[in-house]
């Protein structure tokens, strides 16, 4: 889950102001950045383990604490009992 995070800020392309994309393309949950090159070619896993993340640390911080909520979120899902 971290790799595919940490993917659309580091391979992510921004859009031109009259570039039409497919909706497809687009990275999920942005308007303005559309998947590039090397987005298409490095897995989340590969990014974790083998790539530098040139990437700010208030930005790593922001993924990192987005991906942990929706870790807890799944490993914590409340389930109701009649206990």
């Amino acid at each position: 889950m971290l790799g595919e995070a940490i993917r659309d800020p580091l391979y992510g392309e921004v859009l031109t102001e009259n570039e039409l994309v497919l909706e497809k393309d687009r990275l999920p949950g942005s308007t303005n950045l559309k998947k590039g090159k090397k987005w298409k070619g490095y897995s989340g896993l590969f990014i974790l383990l083998k790539q530098k993340w040139l990437i700010s640390k208030a930005a790593r911080r922001a993924i990192f604490d987005d991906v942990f909520a929706a870790f807890i979120a799944l490993v914590q899902h409340p389930v109701r009992t009649h206990v």
